[in-house]
């Protein structure tokens, strides 16, 4: 079982060893990468610890405590030891954050005793880098006019962001960050402590921009600052866009620094932009819709309850149930199950409606929308 002693507080001497494992799996989320953990590593109380030969991040905030999935090649018989110590812990504790893949290897070890719920408000919006570059068409007609703006009866430059212009941009963030506060009703403590926490994350990743290996650009009109991002690759394929701030009163400086930033990670060769996710948002979610994704990243947690949602795994055993519970003809029953042997969305939003209890792999009992089923289908 796991040994909860082994974590400690994630530090830069942790990068070495995590990246030795880390820059061999393909990262399928932004929370997986080193940079990201050591960014937020006072916000979230993030502590790591090698188990089996994996990655796990252990996260505290507030109520809220959770072991990262296993990242590695032992990441099976990792999971098991997370899994056993949850089970004989008298803390609430989830495995969370999980991707689309991590979840079908949770699934194909039929644990007992879990159920895993999509997280949608912390799915990554993934993009393709020539459409952020390149804004072609009349969808991003919208954003072309925003730049127009920007750019006419003006001097504007591109620079790399670093250790030089680092101060600047903190600067800006500051600007940025009192704007906001403006904005927020006096009794909203909550966002104003997030906002304080990404300034310190700002600040903390631009102080370490090098030794992170995190890389970006600036905005300058007129020869001042009015925008920057902070971006990590996330994969061979793949960059996050984990900071990207401008001084909201001039027009056009998001999306010229939206561009700008995928035109630079399109030099270095990399096919997709994860822009994180919108935290439920609902402004944040506009603005990341408008720039349509080619993708959701799709994220996870896995919780102890004597329920869980149906999976594709369990539809063997519940055709048994069905059979035990209403003796149907198996034609009529499998008839009803071929729709969900597709994997389509449809088939997986209806597997999310279907609760079922279970032991030691057996469905014994299931709970479904027949009717939500049957509206979507026809």
């Amino acid at each position: 079982m796991l040994d909860i002693k082994i974590f400690h507080p994630i530090t830069m001497d942790d990068k070495e060893w995590i990246e030795k494992i880390t820059k061999n799996e393909y990262l399928e989320i932004c929370d997986q990468t080193f940079g990201m953990s050591f960014a937020g590593r006072y916000t979230y109380n993030i502590q790591v610890a090698n188990v089996s030969g994996c990655v796990v991040y252990k996260y505290d905030e507030g109520e809220l405590h959770s072991f990262s999935y296993p990242i590695g090649k032992n990441s099976k018989e990792a999971l098991i030891d997370i899994v056993e110590y949850i089970k004989y812990s008298s803390d609430d504790i989830q495995i969370s954050p999980m991707s689309f893949t991590d979840k079908q290897e949770f699934e194909s070890l039929s644990i007992d005793g879990f159920m895993i719920e999509p997280y949608y408000d912390y799915f990554d919006y993934v993009y393709l880098t020539e459409n952020l570059k390149n804004l072609a068409g009349k969808k991003y007609a919208a954003k072309r006019n925003h730049i127009n703006r920007f750019v006419e009866n003006t001097s504007w430059s591109v620079e790399e962001l670093s250790k030089e212009n680092a101060y600047e941009c903190i600067q800006l963030e500051k600007h940025w960050r009192q704007t906001k506060e403006d904005m927020i009703e006096f009794s909203d403590d909550d966002m104003k402590r997030e906002l304080i926490n990404e300034e310190i994350e700002i600040r903390r990743s631009l102080e370490n921009l090098n030794e992170l290996g995190f890389f970006g650009i600036i905005i300058r009109r007129e020869d001042i600052i009015t925008a920057f991002s902070i971006c990590e690759e996330q994969n061979k394929d793949t960059v996050i866009v984990h900071y990207e701030k401008a001084d909201a009163n001039i027009q056009g400086a998001y999306q010229i620094v939206n561009r700008e930033t995928a035109a630079l990670i399109d030099r270095l060769g990399y096919k997709y932009v994860n822009r994180e996710d919108d935290l439920g948002i609902s402004g944040l979610r506009k603005a990341k819709l408008s720039y349509y994704p080619y993708y959701m990243g799709r994220k996870y947690g896995a919780f102890l309850s004597e329920f869980s949602f149906a999976t594709l795994n369990d539809i063997s055993n519940l055709k048994l149930l069905w059979k035990q519970a209403f003796n149907d003809e198996d034609e009529y029953i499998n008839e009803y199950f071929e729709c969900l042997t597709d994997k389509n969305a449809i088939n997986e939003k209806w597997l999310h409606e279907a609760v079922i209890i279970h032991k030691s792999g057996t469905v014994l009992q299931a709970m479904g929308s027949f009717s939500s089923l049957c509206k979507e289908l026809f």
